[in-house]
């Protein structure tokens, strides 16, 4: 019986900028409101902006690989001490929350929900479903909360895990059993909605969930190992994906 539905964030319940932007890009946006807070902040001189945005995207990029390969997590603010060191910066002497309020701001105006998102959550939760979320992140939980909230759909999830605040990143099994324990069900009793086969359906799988796969129109997903329980290309099929048997 099915008693919980765990969502990923971006590119499945939420849209950080695409199709128009990839996420990379929407990083340098964040970058940049960064790199202006920092100038208004300190009568040191910074490099060129183009210089910083190659150095940070370059540390960025550098940190996120390698939590793929290690599944171990990251934090952007660790990744962005160490980056501004290059240039003698302490960003946690020059303020790292206003630093990183700044990187999130300039991003938001791209931030939404897809279209379907809210009539789908307001359905599982009329079936009494639980609802989780897990998702990969370097970002503060609470930056993303921030956005779940500003967009009116906090209050659905039962439970929110975020690889920033965990040892691990998908599709290391122990961040979906330590989201199966908060919702209190039991694998073979949740499912797993997400746009990536190798850490979302993978990962669900090998910790014992089914997994769905959120087809993203403008990127293939092919894994010759990994076969997804059902596809979907929005969220309103899941509807129907649930009610088969």
């Amino acid at each position: 019986m099915l008693r919980a539905v765990i969502f990923d964030l971006g590119g499945t319940l939420m849209s950080f900028g695409d199709p128009a932007l990839t996420f990379r890009e929407l990083t340098w946006i964040g970058l940049r409101g960064l790199y202006d807070y920092l100038q208004e902040r300190t009568d040191s001189s910074l490099p060129n902006w183009q210089e910083c945005l190659i150095h940070l995207d370059a540390e960025l990029e550098r940190a996120w690989q390698r939590s793929l390969a290690t599944l171990q997590s990251a934090r952007i603010e660790d990744i962005l001490q160490a980056a501004f060191s290059r240039w003698q910066f302490d960003l946690l002497r020059l303020g790292m929350e206003g630093a990183l309020d700044r990187f999130h701001a300039a991003m938001q105006p791209y931030i939404s929900l897809y279209d379907d998102t809210l009539v789908t959550l307001e359905e599982f939760t009329r079936r009494k479903l639980k609802i989780g979320l897990i998702s990969n992140t370097i970002w503060p939980p609470q930056m993303h909360d921030l956005d779940l909230q500003r967009l009116g759909i906090i209050g659905f999830f039962a439970h929110r895990l975020y690889s920033s605040a965990s040892a691990y990143v998908k599709p290391h099994p122990a961040i979906f059993k330590q989201s199966l324990a908060a919702l209190q069900v039991a694998p073979e009793e949740a499912i797993y909605v997400g746009d990536r086969l190798w850490d979302d359906v993978g990962g669900a799988q090998a910790a014992g969930l089914k997994g769905i796969l959120k087809e993203v129109p403008q990127r293939a997903e092919n894994n010759e190992t990994i076969v997804p329980d059902a596809r979907v290309r929005s969220l309103r099929e899941l509807w129907d994906v649930i009610d088969s048997p």
